[in-house]
């Protein structure tokens, strides 16, 4: 199941984000997603296996340039 985290999700979206990024804790990473999930331009989806999120994917919109781009936003 794929779903739409929400701040709810914050833990378990910086669990998953701290195994890829572990030179920070989940705590440092809590306080970066907290605005990330209320972001109007930001959405982070988690991937769940039996209910338990075992992956995650942020997307944003950019407006800063973007390499190979011709429009903004990206």
């Amino acid at each position: 199941m794929i779903k739409r985290a929400t701040l709810q999700d914050v833990s378990a979206v910086s669990a998953l984000a701290a195994q890829l990024w572990p030179e920070q804790s989940a705590d440092e990473l809590a306080e970066s997603f907290d605005s990330v999930l209320t972001g109007a331009e930001d959405a982070v989806f988690l991937f769940c296996a039996d209910e338990t999120p075992v992956g995650f994917a942020h997307c944003s919109l950019r407006h800063d340039y973007v390499e190979g781009t011709d429009s903004t936003p990206v």
